[in-house]
């Protein structure tokens, strides 16, 4: 039972405090077990991804993980988690390879190789790493979401549906998000917003709040504010992932300038994602000012210098 629980638990994101809770069980069950420390380091990064507190206790635990079993891939798995929240992609990647290195079956680390090679603009190599991840965990959603956002910007729709209907209920609701911003499509957005009514959970308030943005076509108070409060008080990739989202509900709304000042602010931030740039339908009608292009160069270089570094021998 104790090992099931570390595995859903390095497998899902679940609300804040199921989080909590989950991590006093194992603690309690086998507080010196090299997997309940990584399992704990993991838990406690995805709590940093909107919160913007330092990672140190959970990169600690990852450390502390790997001292103890240093054979195993789940303590490095969690180590690259904290440096990816962090910013450091390529302290991630390194942690990654470590990880499958030892243990070649590790669903989410294949999947979050996959994430980062799809915004590095890698296609297909993304696209074995996912199709990996998912062959070995078919409800890894970070690995479906990706999956999906590259058959979006492919513009091949019909692959985005089969890929969101396979999962029914348990559809990744970021995916489910893009899918009515992509299209512009106000009808799904209210009937999106409408089911997520009430909702206080991070993610599924933010999800919320952006639908009815979309279905009223305007960025409304509600979604101003929470786009501020998340890029105060997120992580650095937690501020990236609020302001490409933000961007996105800009441009399918019609308001471009701030859309293009939105995706200025995420390049300074160190955005990597040249593939989202590239061929994000929404951004069609900005790649023509000459502004945008000094911000897809300078997202290229870096993310050139990161699949550089992935691409280097061990």
């Amino acid at each position: 039972m104790t090992r099931y629980i570390i595995r859903r638990l390095l497998t899902a994101i679940p609300t804040l405090i199921a989080i909590s809770m989950v991590i006093f069980t194992i603690l309690a069950l086998a507080p010196g077990d090299p997997m309940v420390l990584a399992a704990r380091a993991m838990a406690e990064a995805r709590l940093l991804l909107f919160t913007g507190e330092s990672p140190s206790a959970a990169a600690a635990a990852a450390e502390r993980a790997i001292a103890a079993a240093p054979a195993h891939g789940e303590p490095y798995l969690a180590l690259a988690l904290c440096r990816f929240l962090v910013g450091d992609v390529v302290g991630a990647l390194a942690a990654l390879r470590q990880a499958l290195a030892r243990n070649p079956n590790l669903a989410e680390a294949h999947g979050m190789v996959g994430m980062v090679l799809s915004e590095l603009d890698a296609a297909d190599e993304a696209e074995r790493r996912l199709q990996a991840a998912v062959s070995l965990d078919a409800q890894l959603n970070t690995a479906v979401d990706t999956l999906v956002r590259t058959a979006m910007l492919r513009g091949d729709w019909p692959r985005v549906d089969a890929l969101l209907a396979a999962h029914g209920r348990d559809e990744p609701l970021t995916s489910r998000m893009r899918g009515f911003i992509w299209r512009r499509d106000r009808e799904a957005a209210a009937a999106f917003a409408a089911e997520l009514a009430g909702e206080t959970q991070e993610q599924l308030h933010l999800g919320h709040v952006f639908a009815e943005a979309v279905a009223r076509g305007r960025a409304t108070p509600e979604f101003e504010a929470l786009v501020r409060e998340a890029i105060a008080n997120g992580s650095p990739r937690g501020r990236l992932f609020v302001r490409q989202l933000a961007a996105e509900v800009l441009a399918a709304v019609g308001e471009e300038e701030r859309a293009l000042a939105t995706i200025a602010a995420a390049v300074d931030e160190g955005l990597l994602d040249v593939a989202w740039l590239d061929r994000c339908p929404l951004f069609d009608g900005l790649r023509a000012d000459p502004r945008f292009a000094p911000l897809r160069a300078t997202v290229r270089r870096r993310a050139d210098e990161v699949l550089a570094a992935w691409r280097a021998p061990l």
